[in-house]
């Protein structure tokens, strides 16, 4: 999870149960289809991913893209 307030990320694991942190996977769905155009304009831009979770308690990664 991304906070905002400390400007890092978060995950979380049962640390009595293992010492060692547990790594999820990213599924995506809904993917648009893009142009080969589109997609070279995609490729130019800056992109920051943050992994953030909302007030019911799904995850989502949010992409954001730059053009500089």
């Amino acid at each position: 999870m991304y906070s905002k307030r400390d400007q890092r990320f978060y995950m979380s694991w049962d640390g009595h149960e293992s010492t060692e942190p547990e790594f999820h996977g990213l599924r995506f769905h809904n993917l648009p289809q893009f142009s080969h155009s589109e997609l070279q304009i995609l490729d130019s831009c800056h992109r920051t991913q943050h992994l953030v979770e909302s007030p019911s308690g799904q995850r989502f990664l949010a992409s954001e893209m730059r053009t500089y």
